[in-house]
């Protein structure tokens, strides 16, 4: 019997391809609300993530409203930037 990945999982053997977040990001110190509802990135790293507010250097962003029992962390290359982010499984399309 084959065994489910969980999301983390997922992410991880994503590394390097395209997802898209269908939700607006909020940046941490003093930036807020990204005002755009989809992005498409590319997974550059991912670690299973834990629901503490981040130190502003370690962490750039979070996906809005994120559900802290499935959060990730996960290296994404946004707008050419890469930047940690929080993300759950329910706002990721894999493209």
């Amino acid at each position: 019997m084959r065994r489910t990945q969980t999301f983390s999982e997922r992410l991880q053997s994503h590394k390097h391809r395209l997802i898209r977040l269908h939700r607006e990001l909020y940046w941490f110190g003093g930036r807020g609300r990204d005002d755009r509802h989809e992005q498409t990135c590319i997974i550059l790293d991912v670690r299973h993530g834990k629901c503490d507010v981040p130190h502003p250097c370690a962490y750039q962003t979070t996906v809005l409203r994120a559900d802290c029992g499935a959060t990730v962390d996960a290296l994404l290359l946004i707008d050419g930037v890469p930047h940690w982010v929080w993300i759950t499984e329910s706002y990721v399309e894999f493209l």
